[in-house]
């Protein structure tokens, strides 16, 4: 007799995909990686920015705005707060390309108390996303790959925010470095992320007074986070975390 094979009932889950999907973890709503990816391409493009091309400056500007607002959608804050968010990073932006476009060519890159006023700004809202991507990373109940891409984002949103503030002092006061020196982006860049990783290569260094104190708050942050923060997170890569958290 011919066995006859049962139609699967009809309320059976269907099998799940374990296969990692770069599109998925780019859409996941509690994912970080495409955070990562922006927030490198951001600093890439900080560093690559040309003085005489200004639609090199509106394009790092404006990543930085995106790089943001998917900081705090990732964290998921409330819609409300999102949206007034959102709306304040639209027109900082919008002002901020309007500055470069009138500025640009008239010592844009050097002393400009607009373009260094518009540098505080960023740091304020930098300084503001960074323990929303750590509040809500951190809370994962298992610690993978989305978790240390969290950690690494935040941990370069310390050197932006600190990149911010060394731009703002060059661009109020006569100079940020002891060297001949441009006080342009690239350079806070890499003089902030120099001071975040203690790397100290000599070639810029800070002038007496309030550049030194940023410089030596850039080291320690750096510093702390590493040893706490990215630690803590290396330590527990793909354990199950308890408490109230979130999946």
């Amino acid at each position: 007799m011919t066995e006859q094979l049962q139609p699967a009932p009809a309320n059976e889950a269907a099998p799940v995909s374990t296969r990692w999907s770069l599109w998925a973890a780019l859409r996941d709503p509690n994912g970080y990686l495409l955070l990562l990816i922006l927030t490198i391409a951001q600093l890439a493009i900080w560093t690559l920015v040309l003085d005489r091309n200004i639609m090199l400056h509106i394009v790092a500007y404006w990543l930085l705005v995106s790089t943001m607002i998917v900081a705090l959608h990732r964290s998921q804050v409330h819609p409300k707060a999102f949206r007034i968010a959102l709306v304040a990073l639209l027109i900082v932006g919008t002002i901020w390309t309007l500055a470069l476009a009138i500025t640009f060519g008239r010592n844009s890159s050097d002393n400009n108390p607009l373009i260094g006023g518009m540098a505080l700004v960023y740091a304020v809202m930098l300084a503001v996303t960074f323990p929303l991507i750590v509040r809500r990373a951190f809370a994962h109940r298992v610690v993978n790959v989305n978790t240390m891409c969290a950690a690494l984002s935040a941990y370069m949103f310390i050197g932006l925010f600190f990149a911010a503030l060394v731009r703002a002092v060059g661009a109020f006061g006569p100079t940020f470095y002891a060297q001949r020196a441009a006080n342009n982006s690239a350079n806070a860049v890499y003089f902030a992320f120099e001071s975040l990783t203690t790397l100290g290569q000599g070639d810029l260094t800070p002038v007496p007074g309030i550049a030194r104190v940023i410089t030596i708050f850039c080291a320690l942050a750096g510093q702390l986070y590493l040893v706490t923060a990215v630690a803590r997170t290396v330590s527990l890569f793909g354990q199950e975390r308890h408490g109230k958290l979130v999946d």
